[in-house]
């Protein structure tokens, strides 16, 4: 097996990874579609996160 060769079998090697993965990906639904509201709970305010409650 020639260098081109190999290149060419990792290439496309990757590119089925590749495809498989964004094919198998999913994203979960974030906002309802009817309302706009968020569809999981937001975490309160905490000092990492800029709270207004600094001394």
């Amino acid at each position: 097996m020639s260098p081109i060769e190999f290149w060419l079998a990792m290439a496309g090697a990757a590119l089925i990874g590749f495809l498989a993965g964004l094919l198998s990906f999913k994203v979960k639904s974030r906002w309802c579609p009817e309302c706009g509201a968020m569809t999981y709970p937001r975490l309160p305010p905490g000092p990492e996160r800029g709270s207004s409650s600094q001394i």
